[in-house]
């Protein structure tokens, strides 16, 4: 019987930033917000999360986020 493993380098990048006080949670649960038609949980967490990240390319997204939950 073959092993199969699974390495997530996006998830370990994540949670090390996590650990440093990255702002990702906020943008994570805001998706996950999102994805449960919470939209003003999801709204707040982006607004958090570009209160918080200088990373601008997912402070980009955020903001799309932002825009298409008719907030910004």
């Amino acid at each position: 019987m073959p092993n199969h493993i699974f390495i997530s380098y996006a998830r370990a990048l994540a949670d090390h930033l996590r650990q440093r006080g990255f702002a990702m949670a906020y943008n994570d649960r805001g998706v996950a917000y999102v994805q449960k038609g919470e939209t003003a949980q999801a709204a707040a967490d982006f607004a958090k999360f570009l209160e918080l990240s200088s990373d601008s390319q997912l402070r980009q997204k955020a903001d799309e986020q932002l825009k298409a939950l008719g907030v910004s």
